[in-house]
């Protein structure tokens, strides 16, 4: 991730009360794990959510990774899938424009099966420690 982005996203998790080093432990982790990403930070007057969205080339076969601020409540962490993951899933839904506002353009008309996840740790990077 570039340092400016690195800042931007940086920035948008403090607004939710996440740390930095909380979601990415590791910085070479963050780069090899997340380099086909695009990171995307959508705001409205009171909510934050934080957009890691495939190339239009790699969605089918990657994951959407948001962390989002609910009901001004707790943070939320989601994986979410174009097909079907080999993971559990709590359901299928579709986003579209009229919905919410803090879910990138890119996503939208798309079915996507949602994980969520008890935490806020990259899970590219979850992944990783789990295969060494």
């Amino acid at each position: 991730m570039v340092k400016k982005l690195r800042k931007e996203v940086g920035l948008a998790l403090g607004k939710i009360g996440v740390s930095y080093r909380t979601v990415f432990p590791d910085d070479l982790i963050e780069v090899s794990v997340y380099k086909n990403h695009k990171w995307i930070v959508v705001e409205d007057d009171d909510q934050v959510a934080i957009n890691a969205i495939p190339s239009d080339t790699g969605i089918e076969n990657s994951f959407w990774e948001q962390w989002i601020v609910e009901n001004n409540s707790h943070v939320v962490h989601r994986l979410l899938f174009a097909s079907k993951p080999e993971i559990p899933y709590y359901g299928i839904f579709e986003i579209l424009p009229s919905e919410n506002s803090l879910y990138p353009q890119e996503v939208y008309g798309r079915k996507w099966f949602a994980v969520e996840l008890n935490e806020l740790t990259a899970w590219g990077f979850l992944v990783l420690l789990k295969n060494k």
